[in-house]
């Protein structure tokens, strides 16, 4: 039993993670809704699945390790479907195990080298969206459609072809880790 002595609340609120706050401004909640969605991916029967991260709630990025043909967009199209990320969003990024889903630098470039445009995007029209979506066109939120499309970029290496696919010319993230740390006093490393 819970006995509510009053109710606050602000006339112009500060809506945390929403439009129209800027993407870069510090994070201080503690949204559990990737791990959520990690979760109910996999009960949902996704397998490997090594990484979720909610940029915003509008930008999702799962990776995976590819199994099977099919498996990324199977992936992809259950993140839209799962609960945790049914509402308000706006683009779900499927990635292969190599690409840091949480590293929007990786998933850029994931994007760019790996999606085209094409074949490996699927626009998904009148999911379930929110009032407050900065994007939702005035006659839709006064007839209360609270509706939008969906995006999904499937950022992997196609899975025909994947062995054939060009190798990545990059060091390994431990070998980054490890210079990184033995000069981090000696050059100044972005984001180290």
């Amino acid at each position: 039993m819970i006995k509510v002595k009053a109710v606050y609340y602000r006339n112009d609120p500060i809506l945390e993670e929403e439009a129209p706050l800027w993407t870069g401004a510090m994070k201080i909640d503690g949204n559990p809704s990737a791990g959520i969605l990690w979760d109910q991916l996999e009960s949902a029967g996704i397998q490997d699945v090594v990484g979720v991260y909610n940029h915003s709630p509008y930008l999702t990025v799962l990776a995976i390790q590819q199994r099977y043909a099919g498996h990324a967009k199977q992936a992809g199209l259950a993140a839209v479907s799962c609960a945790a990320a049914a509402r308000n969003g706006r683009y779900v990024v499927v990635v292969d195990e190599d690409i840091d889903p949480s590293n929007i630098k990786e998933v850029l470039w994931a994007m760019m080298t790996r999606v085209d445009p094409k074949t490996n995007i699927d626009l998904i029209e009148g999911t379930w969206s929110t009032p407050l979506d900065p994007r939702m066109p005035p006659e839709k939120r006064d007839s209360k459609d609270h509706t939008n499309s969906r995006a999904i970029f499937y950022a992997v290496r196609p899975f025909a072809w994947r062995d054939k696919f060009p190798k990545v010319s990059r060091s390994s993230r431990e070998l980054r880790e490890q210079v990184i740390r033995k000069f981090r006093g000696v050059i100044p490393f972005p984001g180290a």
